[in-house]
This record gives C-alpha cells, structure tokens and sequence, in this order.
C-alpha cells in the first residue's frame, strides 16, 4: 500500500511539474480578430432584441461587452485574434428567482456569443437549416448540463460541450448549499482539430 501511494505521489508530482510546460504553448485562436467578433456580436444583439450594446477595452487583449445586464469577456491574443469569449453569472440560491428574471437576458447574450463565434468568419451558418442546427445544440447543451448536476448533493459541478462550425462552447453549472451559491458559466474556444 505505502508503495502504490508512493508512486500515486510520484506522478502528482510529475504532472504538476508538467502543468507550467504546457502553459506556454500557444493557445489556438478564431481566424478572426476582436474588433470583428465584437461588431458581429453587437449587430446579432441588435437585429435579435434590440438592445445595445457597451464595449470597454478592459486591457491589451481583453474586452468586456455589456449588453442585456450581461457581460461577455472576450480575450484575444497578441495578434488581436479571439482565443476566448466568456459569459458568466452568479447568484445566491435564495435569490434564484433573480436567475428566473434573467433567463431571456443571459439566453439572448449567449446565443450572440456563442452564434457570433459561429458565423464571424462563417455567414453561411445563417441560413435556416443552419440556424436550427445551432439552436438546437445550444439548448441540448444547456438541457444535458442541467441534468449532469447531483442535486442530492450539498454541493455538485456539471460541465458539458458541444461544438459547432468550428467552436466550442462549454456550459459549466455548479451549486454549493454551504456557500449559498449557483454559478454559470459559458465559454466559446475555437474548436480543437
């Protein structure tokens, strides 16, 4: 037994000796830069509610766009090309029905992240077909995600992806009763080949 867990910590060790190795490989990026994701973005916001949008240059590489009581971080490389987009949201679970009152909003700011993502260097993801491929992805992402959580637990993560027209979004849900908190969180990458 002190062998076997010798040689459990042995490769602990390895792997986190290894971790800071692979963090300095170049990360994949979109073939398209911020500025062009974050017009996309702004114009999917528009023609589908209406609603405006605010873009704040919060560093070199990393945009916030606000719009719809959401915010979407965006983080782009040296190059300017998107390697991220992110929408998160967090809540107390005895405030869920703020969650409830936010639905459309974080539904509308993540079906323009994420349909941003698809069509920026893609237009033909617009079409009809195209459009009910994606939504469908989106809301079995979310329904599947949804039921990965273990609510007999005190406290339970749940991560699913799908990929779509060459991005991958990740719905992450979790809930902690001791914490008293519910956090969501969605991230666009490009998808991996």
């Amino acid at each position: 037994m002190k062998k076997m867990l010798s040689v459990l910590l042995a490769l602990v060790m390895i792997l986190c000796a290894c971790a800071p190795a692979f963090a300095t490989e170049a990360a994949a990026a979109f073939p398209f830069t911020a500025e062009s994701y974050n017009t996309m973005f702004e114009t999917l916001v528009a023609v589908s509610t209406q609603a405006t949008c605010e873009t704040v240059k919060a560093d070199d590489v990393t945009y916030v766009i606000t719009t719809l009581d959401t915010d979407v971080v965006v983080t782009a490389d040296a190059d300017g090309k998107v390697l991220t987009m992110k929408l998160e949201k967090s809540y107390t679970l005895d405030k869920l029905d703020q969650f409830q009152d936010d639905a459309y909003n974080v539904g509308q700011a993540l079906a323009a992240m994420a349909l941003a993502a698809v069509c920026t260097d893609n237009m033909d993801i617009l079409s009809d077909a195209g459009i009910n491929q994606y939504t469908n992805d989106l809301v079995s992402l979310i329904t599947n995600t949804v039921q990965l959580l273990d609510f007999t637990q005190a406290a339970s993560t749940a991560s699913d992806s799908v990929s779509y027209g060459g991005t991958t979004i990740t719905c992450t849900y979790s809930f902690d009763t001791a914490a008293n908190s519910f956090v969501m969180s969605f991230v666009a990458v490009p998808t991996a080949e």
